[in-house]
């Protein structure tokens, strides 16, 4: 693994949800806790309370919690520059039924050559 954490070409890349797909990606970014979001996520399949935040360089996060049947996923993309006027944010709701996929994305991202 590089200094810093997983570095590019990876970015950060949100769910494709079947009926839209979010991205956003800083290349100069890298994500700093992967292996503790994967077993926060793998945890979160079965206990709701906890919340799996993904985090990386320039403030960048990806979050889920649990609301109701729905997933809430909150984000920011940050920005070397620290102005926000260059960061990405928002939320949105997936079924929890996507949560499988996205943890074996989050594992593959883990077993990549960049994060050894």
């Amino acid at each position: 693994m590089r200094r810093g954490g997983l570095r590019p070409p990876c970015g950060l890349r949100v769910l494709e949800l079947g009926h839209s797909q979010s991205s956003a990606t800083n290349s100069d970014g890298a994500l700093t806790n992967l292996a503790a979001f994967v077993r926060q996520l793998d945890e979160f399949m079965l206990e709701r309370s906890v919340r799996p935040r993904l985090e990386g360089t320039y403030g960048t996060y990806l979050e889920l919690r649990a609301h109701g049947r729905e997933v809430i996923v909150s984000l920011l993309v940050g920005s070397a520059s620290g102005a926000a006027e260059f960061e990405l944010s928002g939320s949105f709701a997936v079924e929890a039924g996507a949560l499988p996929a996205a943890l074996e994305a989050a594992e593959r991202l883990q077993e990549a050559p960049d994060h050894q």
